[in-house]
């Protein structure tokens, strides 16, 4: 598969040094950078632009969409528009589409490359080409998707991976063919952040000899006095449930109604209580020595939420694994 990244593209691409340069842009709302809920859905699209007008435009381009906070699902490619000369039949792309192959959570392969060998010997690429995409202050419209940002909080980030373009030489005329130069490909990621507002100091206890997990809730002094509730689930953070207009990132299990039911009680403590001052707490989930071997394995994960004045925050979740 990867030598259809560069076929199109190379074919004809001088050995000069490189002409200019093109940014694959991935923003959301038109911004590269944001604070989102935890397990907040994101819409984002990606442009490509030249950074000078010394070329006639772009020739072709190919590059892999990679989301580290998880992955990624098909994406959307415009209906019409000048991308439609890099597709085939009337260009020259990815077996699988313009809009690329999802291959271990990661779109591999976006993009295409337009019939600047002017083809007349195979029945694709069969199109005439497009001058002047992409050129300064014009920027083309590639892919738009949705991404699931996790439930733990971080930072993660959206990027343009294994990038090649190239640009057909200023002043072709297309006979009989359309020269092309490379171009350096920049890329600016979208940054997506979950506020860290639930921390933990393990990640893991043992069933046989029992232990504790301490967490440590910072909702900020903007919330200081504000009641908190500490929820935990046995069954994943995703697609959690919706609770008062807010979505806590846990799914609904016995647990849960455990916890929302009997607050303060059996293996969860301090799980209702009022944040300080500086809008902290702390929370501690204490497991016997000699809990059942049957758990091993088993996931649990917490959350909490603010109940007054009114249900308007939750946390970032994190978890704890039972191993024997």
């Amino acid at each position: 598969m990867l030598s259809l990244r560069f076929l199109g593209l190379a074919l004809i691409a001088t050995p000069a040094a490189l002409a200019s340069d093109v940014t694959i842009a991935v923003t959301s709302a038109g911004s590269g950078s944001l604070v989102v809920a935890p397990g907040a859905q994101v819409p984002y699209t990606v442009t490509l632009e030249l950074g000078d007008a010394s070329t006639d435009g772009l020739a072709g381009f190919a590059f892999d969409l990679v989301f580290d906070g998880g992955d990624l699902s098909a994406a959307t490619v415009p209906a019409s528009g000048p991308t439609l000369a890099f597709r085939s039949p009337t260009g020259f792309s990815n077996p699988a589409g313009f809009g690329g192959t999802l291959i271990d959570g990661n779109l591999v392969q976006v993009g295409g490359a337009q019939n600047t060998i002017q083809n007349f010997f195979a029945p694709t690429p069969s199109g005439a080409v497009t001058t002047g995409v992409g050129q300064p202050g014009n920027s083309v419209l590639v892919l738009s998707g949705t991404l699931q940002v996790p439930t733990e909080g971080g930072t993660f980030t959206l990027s343009a991976a294994n990038a090649v373009a190239n640009a057909i030489v200023a002043g072709e005329s297309g006979f009989p063919f359309y020269a092309v130069e490379g171009l350096d490909v920049l890329s600016d990621d979208l940054v997506v952040t979950v506020p860290t507002t639930l921390t933990r100091d393990i990640a893991q206890v043992s069933l046989v000899s029992g232990g504790q997990q301490n967490l440590s809730l910072n909702a900020g002094a903007g919330n200081a006095g504000r009641v908190y509730l500490m929820l935990g689930s046995l069954s994943g953070t995703l697609p959690g449930v919706n609770f008062g207009g807010v979505n806590i990132p846990l799914n609904v299990d016995p647990y849960f109604q455990y916890t929302l039911s009997y607050p303060n009680a059996g293996l969860l403590t301090s799980s209702l209580g009022v944040l300080n001052g500086l809008g902290q707490a702390s929370t501690t989930l204490s497991l016997p020595a000699g809990t059942p071997s049957g758990l091993a394995g088993t996931t649990v994960s917490h959350a909490f939420l603010l109940l007054t004045p009114g249900l308007d925050f939750t946390s970032n979740s994190v978890s704890l694994t039972l191993i024997p």
